[in-house]
């Protein structure tokens, strides 16, 4: 996947140039990689200036995140403080 991570860091590479892009879009693909303390910084980062792409966060959560990386108690952390409904698996 070192392709992958190259095409990412360019792409946040344009984003910090010209501010277009998403944080919280870059976490969920560096959190598929593996990179999760990458993500975990991108997503408090997105979190931190109200980034509007985590409102779907609490929709995709299951279907796009490794579950390794749901159950993280950084992560659950921020979706507690996201105000998101708990999850009747207690994710």
């Amino acid at each position: 996947m070192p392709e992958v991570r190259a095409i990412v860091e360019e792409m946040e590479e344009l984003y910090r140039e010209t501010g277009i892009g998403s944080k919280a879009r870059f976490a969920s693909i560096r959190a598929r990689l593996g990179d999760w303390d990458i993500a975990l910084e991108d997503y408090e980062d997105a979190f931190q200036n109200h980034d509007t792409a985590l409102s779907y966060l609490g929709v995709y959560v299951d279907f796009w995140l490794p579950s390794d990386f749901v159950a993280e108690p950084r992560f659950q952390d921020l979706l507690r403080r996201m105000n998101f409904p708990e999850r009747e698996d207690g994710n």
